[in-house]
């Protein structure tokens, strides 16, 4: 990622600006809209492909009256930047690598397939660098390596991002998987866990994913000092950060929310999880508000990942769930905090089908 500094606007040709009250996570979407072969002249005109990205969407909220403007997807590195797919090298201490396991001549992932390290999407969490022998992590999407947040030239790095778009009037930054930048520097095994009846699974995940207790990959202590450091720069411009902390539990939500303190606010996701069910829906509601600082809360009742629209969770499809779901929109709108509405919720639409083939989401 050494060139960032150098280009900086080539990693976040991809990196989407968009309007606060209109985010979501679509990684993949901003992909298709703006892949590598439409912005392949990035690297000649840097300056003027970020300039362009900003002042339309600056422009945007000018003319909307009101919200704001907010850079999508930051945590993640990008394949369409010089640190991605297609440049990587498993040698360079900005990625979290592991050497392969040898043995019988040939190269082996470094955890094998029911080990402590697997990705959240149906694929194997580690790829290889043929040049060097090593895997490179990836938790997500091959093209989104994990970058060594122990090495201060990526700190470095994102330092230069959030200044370039923080001079050019945006209002935020929705952090994604804001619990999952930082990993234990070892990259150890993550321990397998027993499944518990009744157990609220993640949403956006697969099975094997929940199999393990992610003890060293996610919510590591580490990850408020990144979150601290961007808070000043932050505050400096009247900036928002937004988490998109992906934990179901208050205890472990309320430590990313302290007051003055990292994150100004952070989505509550445990209601995703969660079916019809009016007492344990209050239940969720109640404990992440008393939990947290006023205000501090995006409250969300459905998103892009693989659960079902809140409409088919709360009804199936029926006219009884579209009901359910517009009445704890109207909950959701007069709680301390914002709150975010997936596209069609307003509507209260339930499930669509998409043929196999014209499937592009990965996780999908």
């Amino acid at each position: 990622m050494a060139a960032i500094g150098d280009d900086p606007c080539g990693e976040l040709a991809q990196t989407v600006v968009q309007p606060v009250d209109g985010l979501h996570r679509g990684r993949r979407i901003e992909e298709r809209r703006f892949g590598q072969r439409s912005f392949s002249h990035v690297n000649e005109h840097p300056e003027a492909i970020g300039d362009v990205l900003a002042q339309g969407a600056l422009e945007a909220r000018d003319q909307r009256d009101g919200g704001g403007v907010a850079v999508e997807g930051m945590g993640l590195a990008f394949d369409a930047n010089e640190w991605g797919a297609g440049r990587y090298e498993a040698t360079d201490s900005r990625y979290d690598v592991q050497d392969a396991v040898t043995g019988d001549g040939e190269l082996h992932q470094p955890v094998p397939v029911d080990g402590g390290h697997n990705s959240r999407v149906r694929r194997p969490a580690w790829s290889l660098d043929e040049n060097s022998g090593q895997w490179w992590l990836h938790l997500n999407l091959p093209e989104q390596a994990d970058v060594n947040w122990h090495n201060p030239e990526v700190a470095e790095a994102y330092d230069r991002i959030l200044r370039f778009w923080l001079e050019r009037g945006v209002d935020g930054f929705r952090i994604d998987v804001a619990h999952e930048l930082l990993k234990h520097p070892d990259l150890p095994d993550n321990p397998k866990r027993a499944w518990i009846p009744d157990q609220l699974r993640e949403p956006g995940t697969v099975e094997d994913w929940e199999r393990f207790e992610h003890r060293y990959d996610l919510d590591q202590p580490g990850v408020l000092d990144i979150h601290r450091r961007w808070r000043r720069f932050a505050d400096a411009y009247d900036a928002l950060l937004l988490g998109e902390v992906y934990l179901l539990h208050t205890d472990k939500l309320a430590r990313y929310l302290v007051a003055g303190d990292g994150l100004h606010a952070a989505f509550w996701v445990q209601p995703l999880a969660l079916a019809w069910d009016p007492p344990a829906l209050a239940t969720s509601l109640h404990d992440a508000a008393v939990a947290t600082p006023p205000g501090s809360l995006a409250w969300v009742q459905g998103n892009h990942d693989d659960q079902a629209r809140a409409a088919t969770r709360f009804g199936g499809g029926s006219e009884t769930g579209r009901r359910r779901s517009l009445a704890l929109a109207t909950l959701l709108a007069v709680l301390p905090g914002m709150t975010f509405t997936y596209q069609g919720e307003e509507l209260g639409l339930d499930d669509g089908e998409v043929a196999f083939e014209d499937m592009q989401d990965p996780l999908a």
